[in-house]
């Protein structure tokens, strides 16, 4: 059973429940109709009478006929006067046959036995009633026949309780339809794109926002599948692009390392040495890159929250990085020099010490390898509103740059810049520091980005939260 049909009939069934109980309990706190109807005519009948016997003594059948009139118009109640001798009172009425039979009767009632009762009879069509009226000319009968409209209302009292029902089980049932309907619609449509999903199609949404609800939980679940959707989807593109640029570095030094072992196996002693000098390079250029993707693999799949809460020394890190970074360029030989400009002070951040030594050594490697010869690569570390909204880590290089469209470009896996920024054999990277970089910074909760600085050259930023 589906959940739109359990919600639907648990509801309808709850408040089908309420609503019967409620007629029930009208039902039955109610006293039978006609003898309702009768009780309230037996308590206006004597001062009905009472009054038209006045009137047609005082005034006669003028204003008796206007009397009877207005009790028509009032109580529904055709009414009529017999007087002590049992002639109907008034020149233009004239009171049914039924009517006249239980006049009859009463007046007899009256005078033999000294019975002043109204008598009724509802087993007609129209109700009937008399009601004896005793006067110093004798006893006067005051009888009437019950509105047709009136005493069927009376009748059919038990089709309207029927009625009453069927318009609970409906009313009830139109609204817990749409309850249920509200309620189910977003678990049927997180269903579907999670079916979707399961099939291979990665772009399945639930898109929220075409079912207005406001922030209510299922819509915040919807919000967060369609991120989990998304977040898949990119892990899995970012994984298929990933293996194809893997595939595609690895066979160029593997290329290269059977072309050596060729020569070592055919060539003489000095082609020897040289092919084992190009094996030895190839080697640890794999070995690079086998150490760059794990770093990447791990960064892609997260990190454990713990890993990231240790307060760090942003100051001396970036310090040891950039002493680091300036050994390696003087030794490259080509006159790169790498300084530090920061504050003395402790600056602390919450993160992986390593994680964030690596960041910021795959950029300063990365500046000192485009930078041109004999120029400086400047690392600067400095707070944004007095540290507390964190602090930016600038490298500049004042190499050629980036052409303005591939800016963000740059921090994709293998990706490398055509023409100005690439570099002889020795000054190829494995292509992934700046990914790397990237995917530190934002585990972090930080940003990085690239921009052109003035004068030539490429600055790289990256913010980092000040501690909570």
């Amino acid at each position: 059973m589906s959940l739109f049909l359990k919600i639907f009939l648990w509801f309808w069934g709850a408040m089908a429940i309420l609503g019967l109980s409620l007629v029930a309990v009208q039902i039955t706190s109610h006293d039978d109709p006609v003898i309702s109807l009768r009780s309230g005519m037996m308590a206006d009948l004597p001062t009905y009478g009472a009054i038209a016997v006045r009137k047609y003594e005082e005034s006669g059948d003028a204003e008796l006929q206007k009397y009877l009139r207005r009790i028509e118009e009032r109580a529904h109640v055709r009414a009529y006067l017999f007087d002590p001798m049992g002639k109907e009172c008034g020149d233009t009425r004239r009171a049914p046959a039924d009517l006249r039979d239980l006049v009859y009767k009463t007046s007899t009632l009256s005078v033999q036995e000294g019975d002043l009762s109204a008598k009724f009879d509802f087993s007609t069509l129209n109700g009937l009633v008399a009601q004896p009226v005793r006067s110093e000319r004798g006893t006067y009968i005051f009888a009437g026949a019950v509105s047709r409209t009136l005493l069927a209302a009376t009748r059919d009292e038990p089709q309207t309780h029927v009625l009453r029902v069927a318009s609970v089980f409906l009313i009830t049932g139109l609204f817990c339809y749409g309850l249920a309907r509200y309620l189910a619609a977003p678990v049927g449509r997180i269903r579907h794109a999670a079916q979707r999903i399961t099939s291979g199609d990665l772009t399945a949404r639930v898109e929220p926002n075409r079912f207005p609800r406001g922030r209510d939980e299922l819509t915040g679940l919807a919000i967060d599948f369609d991120a989990m959707a998304e977040r898949m989807e990119n892990l899995v593109a970012a994984q298929s692009r990933l293996l194809g640029d893997v595939s595609h570095e690895l066979r160029s030094p593997l290329t290269r390392l059977n072309l050596a072992l060729e020569l070592a196996r055919r060539g003489d002693e000095a082609k020897r040495a040289a092919a084992f000098e190009r094996i030895e390079r190839e080697a640890a250029r794999l070995d690079a890159l086998i150490g760059e993707l794990l770093a990447l693999s791990r960064l892609e799949n997260g990190l454990r929250a713990e890993n990231l809460q240790k307060i760090v020394d942003l100051s001396a890190l970036a310090r040891e990085v950039a002493a680091d970074a300036d050994f390696e360029a003087q030794n490259a030989g080509r006159g790169v020099r790498v300084t530090f400009s920061g504050p003395d002070t402790t600056v602390s951040v919450r993160g992986d010490a390593e994680l964030l030594r690596r960041a910021l050594e795959n950029v300063a490697r990365n500046a000192a390898r485009h930078t041109d010869a004999n120029s400086e690569v400047e690392i600067s570390l400095a707070p944004v509103k007095n540290g507390k909204d964190g602090w930016v880590l600038r490298v500049r290089d004042h190499g050629p740059g980036v052409p303005e469209g591939e800016l963000d470009a740059i921090f994709r896996p293998f990706y490398r810049v055509e023409g100005a920024r690439e570099r002889a054999e020795f000054d190829r990277g494995t292509g992934l520091g700046l990914a790397i970089a990237e995917r530190a910074t934002h585990a972090h909760g930080g940003k990085i980005g690239a921009k052109n600085a003035q004068g030539g050259g490429l600055e790289v930023e990256i913010w980092l939260p000040a501690p909570k």
